[in-house]
């Protein structure tokens, strides 16, 4: 193998422990959940005040969160992360949807 390929090999085996790091229920579960409880509330507190484009990406949200939170309360999940790249394509799709509300973060 040349140089360049075990560099490039080095780069992806670190990146690849980063992002599964980044993902690690250790990390990420505890925020989402606490998300998951407290967005319904939020939205039942604040529809009336919303867009109904807001209301459909805050609820868009919302089913991200819980679909995230559902796959690492998965046995599957919890023993390998096999499901590590589902859990970045929801977080993908997460970011898409742009950011949470300020006055649901801010209890967070």
């Amino acid at each position: 193998m040349s140089e360049s390929g075990q560099e490039d090999d080095t780069f992806k085996g670190a990146l690849d422990s980063v992002v599964t790091e980044i993902i690690s229920k250790d990390s990420l579960y505890k925020p989402m959940k606490n998300l998951k409880e407290e967005y319904p509330q939020w939205l039942e507190d604040n529809w009336q005040d919303l867009s109904d484009e807001d209301l459909e990406r805050y609820n868009n949200q919302l089913d991200k969160v819980t679909e995230i939170c559902s796959l690492f309360e998965s046995e599957e999940i919890n023993k390998d992360m096999s499901n590590k790249e589902k859990v970045f394509e929801l977080l993908g799709q997460l970011q898409e949807l742009g950011h949470p509300p300020d006055s649901l973060m801010k209890h967070i």
